[in-house]
C-alpha cells in the first residue's frame, strides 16, 4: 500500500488502503476497504474485516470505539495486506 486512510459512509467507518498499480500511474491506483466499524447503538460498534470471499465478516459486536481501535492495533486480520 502507498497510503492508509479512513473514510466514513452512513453508519460505517472504514480503514482503507490505496495500492499502486503495476503501471505506476497514479490514475491506475486502486482502493481497498479492509476494516469496518459499524455503529449499532449509543457508543457501541461492530468490528468487521473484508474477507477474500468479497464479503464482510463481523468478528466483534458491542465494542466501544476505544476497544475497536485496540483490536485493530493488536489483531493482524484488520491490517491492510502488504
Amino acid at each position: 500500500p502507498v497510503e492508509v486512510f479512513t473514510e466514513g459512509r452512513g453508519k460505517a467507518f472504514y480503514l482503507c488502503a490505496r495500492y499502486r498499480a503495476r503501471s505506476r500511474r497514479p490514475e491506475d491506483d486502486f482502493v481497498v476497504r479492509n476494516t469496518r466499524l459499524t455503529i449499532t447503538g449509543f457508543g457501541r460498534f461492530e468490528l468487521a474485516y473484508f474477507r477474500h470471499t468479497e464479503r464482510w465478516f463481523t468478528v466483534f459486536r458491542g465494542l466501544t470505539a476505544q476497544e475497536c481501535f485496540r483490536e485493530i492495533e493488536d489483531n493482524e486480520i484488520f491490517w491492510p495486506v502488504t
